[in-house]
């Protein structure tokens, strides 16, 4: 059964870090003060980063077993604010006049 794989329970005890981390960080923007640009931005890029490591590591375990087993790893995780993000990311890359978008 592909759930119970090394690369799955590896995916899944890393989608649990990063959404613990990733939480985090939403707090922390959330209680900025105003005023508080440069903090606001870092932790901005600590969720991208945060971000873009889920992603990656949910492809990984696509790309090893398949589609189907990396969303259900994403529900196990409890990681389902990272369809959002995935969404998200693909509307910013729709998005005319956007880095991506602009091609």
């Amino acid at each position: 059964m592909p759930h119970t794989t090394q690369p799955y329970a590896e995916t899944i005890a890393l989608l649990r870090s990063v959404s613990a981390r990733h939480a985090r960080i939403l707090r922390e923007m959330t209680a900025c003060r105003p005023g508080g640009f440069e903090q606001v931005e870092r932790l901005a890029t600590d969720a991208r980063s945060a971000e873009d490591e889920a992603i990656a590591a949910v492809c990984r375990l696509s790309v090893l077993t398949d589609r189907a087993t990396a969303d259900v790893a994403v529900e196990e995780a409890g990681a389902s604010w990272l369809r959002d993000v995935i969404l998200n990311r693909a509307a910013e890359t729709a998005r005319p006049g956007s880095a991506a978008g602009g091609r």
